[in-house]
């Protein structure tokens, strides 16, 4: 997968100079947010198949949310949330899946 992550690329980043922005969307960042190769697949073949819907991005909360559709009729609501300081690598998911995070 490309570094520059093009299949993220028109996901809407938030903000103005005062306000917080969600990092630029990379394969890099997704492997710091979920545990195997394979589930990084998997999302990408979810978005690419339009699974992937209602994106919200809540700023006061650094947190971008997303319901996916999952296998047969199963729907996951997953939530990534950024750190506040973007020093901080730190970035945690939570997932309605089995799985639950890191997915």
């Amino acid at each position: 997968m490309d570094t520059a992550c093009l299949h993220c690329s028109n996901v809407p980043m938030a903000g103005s100079a005062d306000s917080f922005e969600i990092p630029q969307i990379t394969d890099d960042l997704i492997r710091h947010v979920v545990q195997t190769e394979g589930m990084m697949r998997s999302g990408l073949t979810y978005y690419q198949q339009g699974r992937v819907g209602n994106l919200e991005i809540d700023e006061d909360l650094c947190m971008v949310n997303a319901v996916v559709r999952g296998s047969g009729a199963n729907r996951y609501w997953t939530s990534v949330l950024f750190p506040a300081d973007p020093d901080d690598l730190i970035i945690d998911s939570e997932c309605s899946c089995h799985v639950g995070y890191g997915c």
